[in-house]
């Protein structure tokens, strides 16, 4: 059977599988575009890409994969419409195909200017970063260093442009190729200097065909697009396809996923023993240890440091699930004696080889002998006989001195932290570290009269002890490390951990200010002792203030709004019944639009004094707003509740009608809408809306207009009996 049958066969599994158990955002077409599907129902149309495998289209365990075919079932399931995928040996190949009509919609061309004028683009459904491929031998590092060179690029492809736009600084000979397999092979033989592509997901497979050449820059800001193009005459068609893509965003975000997924493992070249294994474990438990940074670090539910960029690589590469155990080392190192944990960093010894399996290096370093700035110099550890060495509490480096050495003073510490510490006062002669985690704590704590004294010549490489349970991990791992980049995952390890100067900085900020009070507080104890009271009672003072002006109605007195949302949380989980009243005052604005607001807020003043005298002491009264007010009752029961509510209404209606500053409409002086809540089981908010809607329910049924009412006053209208 061949590759293209068994993608159709595939291709139509998936169509039917779609259709089946769809379910498809629903699209929304324009009259002209519904017009052109109608016209276009039914027909077949081409889509061209490369047959170079990437995550596009590639085969993976005997069966044709990638995005494009559940993305062509998507696109029929949406369009009516037969879409017929078709491949040629290079891009270029595809986008001649294309450009003489024999493609109707072309895969990976990147919108330009130039391309505009006579073609339409759906917007990406993925980007690929360009980047430099070097070879490992030569002298090319970064992107200055093509300068002078001869450069490689694919035919037709649009970073022929817009590399020399970008970077105009850098002069080049360009030379052509039809695939990047070329490119590599020309690369390989020095036939040029170095080759500028998509980063692509054939890349790592083209890489590891060639392990002389290395990725070693990439290009700001310049991407292949991975999107659908028509010719212009066929602009009706990119603007359905690109509503489609739009649409069905999260939908095609788990296609990439799921076939990236598969693409990374057919890059590992993972047995069915492999496959089978990440299918089956669940989750990983790892460790992460609490004090060794910059290798081990958690955030925010985050692996991060340098272990933790090579775990991150690693579970993209493979779809590893994993979960953080955090503690000291020793605690983790026992949880992985007693099998609780799967994996954790750690050295490879003789005693560990016996309990754990372990993968390759992750990281090559080999431990640095640190000593003070007077101290002499020593070759590997025989030199630190007869000396004092700071040891970390669990680490190898106690047996292996042991081991290798007949008197040797070991000082044990809880952490790297305290050893420096030890070694900067003297109590100890020497210490035994990587120098990438020296470097951090040196720089960053500031041990300047510390320095490298020696150097080691014991397997001091980074490894990952795994459990001897899970032979399959040490494998998958493996596999993926040797995709991995060590100095992008050193860098990117680095910059995500904390920057202890900038901690030691603000540490001695601190220690500054503390140490010049204490001195301050020797010189005038008696008069600070003074000043203290003075100004913490003045502090309290000015507290209770700013809290009065802030949870404060500073018209009426009465707690507002913002006091209200800071006592729901008190009031949701109250046990005692409650009665909730919403209480609005009528014809606030008839008073302000006749009499003036002076004597607006001379009525909300004693409407506000009204209420608080009227009503229990022990209840909680808010000014919500405007002339809305909210009052809470506690321990109240229901019978009660409303005997309240209508006290209070005679009331206000009573002691009101005496007010000074202007003539009230005839009518209620206030509407209000009572809701008991027996218990906490009640929510507020329903609580508080069932009250406000009874409130504008009394408001509706006994309000009168205050125009009608002061024309009844003023006795210019009359109403028959």
């Amino acid at each position: 059977m061949t590759t293209r049958l068994r993608f159709h066969i595939l291709h139509i599994c998936w169509w039917f599988c779609l259709l089946l158990g769809s379910s498809a955002v629903a699209v929304e077409f324009t009259a002209q575009e519904q017009q052109w599907l109608r016209a276009h129902s039914g027909k077949t149309l081409t889509l061209g890409l490369s047959e170079t495998p990437s995550i596009e289209q590639f085969d993976y365990a005997g069966k044709p994969r990638g995005y494009v075919q559940e993305l062509v079932a998507l696109l029929e399931q949406h369009l009516d419409l037969q879409i017929r995928v078709t491949q040629a040996p290079a891009w270029s190949d595809v986008y001649n195909q294309f450009l003489s009509g024999q493609i109707d919609i072309l895969l990976g061309a990147n919108e330009t200017p130039q391309r505009k004028q006579f073609m339409a683009f759906t917007r990406p459904i993925q980007r690929y970063p360009y980047v430099v491929f070097a070879n490992r031998d030569s002298q090319i590092r970064n992107l200055g260093d093509l300068h002078q060179r001869q450069i490689g690029f694919l035919t037709d492809d649009v970073v022929f442009n817009l590399f020399p736009e970008n970077y105009p600084h850098i002069t080049y000979q360009s030379r052509t190729f039809a695939t990047l397999e070329d490119a590599f092979k020309a690369l390989s033989q020095h036939q040029i200097d170095g080759v500028i592509s998509s980063s692509g997901n054939q890349t790592p497979l083209l890489l590891r065909n060639h392990g002389d050449l290395m990725q070693v820059a990439a290009l700001n800001g310049i991407s292949s697009d991975m999107t659908l193009a028509t010719r212009l005459a066929d602009e009706q068609l990119a603007r359905i396809l690109d509503k489609v893509i739009a649409s069905e965003h999260l939908e095609l975000s788990r296609i990439l996923d799921k076939n990236s997924q598969l693409y990374n493992r057919k890059i590992l070249e993972l047995t069915a023993r492999e496959q089978s294994w990440l299918e089956h474990k669940p989750v990983v438990r790892i460790g992460v240890a609490t004090d060794y940074l910059p290798f081990e670090y958690e955030a925010e539910g985050q692996y991060r440091g340098i272990t933790g960029a090579f775990i991150q690589q690693v579970q993209a590469l493979t779809g590893l699930q994993i979960q953080l155990v955090e503690a000291d080392f020793n605690s983790l190192y026992q949880q992985m004696q007693e099998g609780k944990l799967d994996l954790l960093n750690m050295a490879k010894t003789p005693e560990r080889m016996a309990q754990f399996l372990f993968t390759k290096p992750y990281f090559k370093e080999r431990d640095i002998i640190l000593g003070h700035r007077n101290h002499p110099y020593v070759q590997d550890v025989y030199g630190l006989e007869n000396k004092r060495v700071a040891v970390i509490d669990g680490f190898w480096h106690k047996e292996y001195l042991r081991r290798n050495l007949r008197h040797v003073e070991i000082v044990t510490t809880q952490n790297l932290n305290q050893s420096l510490e030890l070694l900067d006062s003297g109590a100890v002669d020497y210490l035994i570290e990587n120098p990438t985690v020296l470097d951090y704590y040196r720089h960053g704590l500031g041990y300047q009269e510390l320095e490298k004294k020696g150097s080691t010549a014991a397997d001091s490489f980074f490894y990952l002890g795994v459990n001897r349970h899970s032979p399959e991990l040490v494998t998958i791992i493996n596999k993926a490390l040797a995709q991995i980049d060590p100095e992008q995952m050193r860098v990117q390890g680095l910059n995500s951990v904390p920057d202890l100067q900038a901690q030691r900085i603000r540490l001695l900020v601190i220690l500054s200010s503390i140490l010049a009070i204490a001195l301050l507080v020797c010189l005038v104890l008696a008069i600070l002792l003074t000043r203290r009271y003075i100004v913490q009672r003045a502090a309290n003072t000015m507290l209770k203030e700013r809290q009065q002006l802030l949870y404060t109605d500073p018209l009426t007195g009465l707690d507002n709004r913002l006091s209200y949302n800071q006592s729901e949380n008190e009031l949701r989980h109250c046990h005692t019944p409650q009665a909730w009243m919403v209480i609005d005052l009528n014809n606030l604005k008839f008073i302000n639009d006749q009499y003036g607001h002076l004597a607006g807020d001379q009525l909300l003043i004693q409407f506000s004094k009204l209420l608080r005298q009227s009503l229990p002491p022990q209840t909680l009264l808010f000014r919500m707003g405007g002339d809305e007010f909210l009052a809470v009752v506690q321990d109240v029961d229901e019978t009660h509740a409303h005997q309240l509510e209508r006290d209070l209404l005679q009331h206000l209606n009573q002691e009101m009608s005496q007010f000074q500053e202007a003539p009230l409409p005839p009518g209620p002086l206030a509407a209000i809408g009572l809701a008991w809540r027996p218990d906490a089981s009640h929510l507020l908010a329903d609580t508080f809306m069932l009250a406000d809607h009874r409130m504008y329910e009394h408001k509706r049924t006994s309000k009168i207009s205050p125009h009608l009412a002061s024309a009844l006053a003023q006795g210019s209208l009359c109403i028959a009996d």
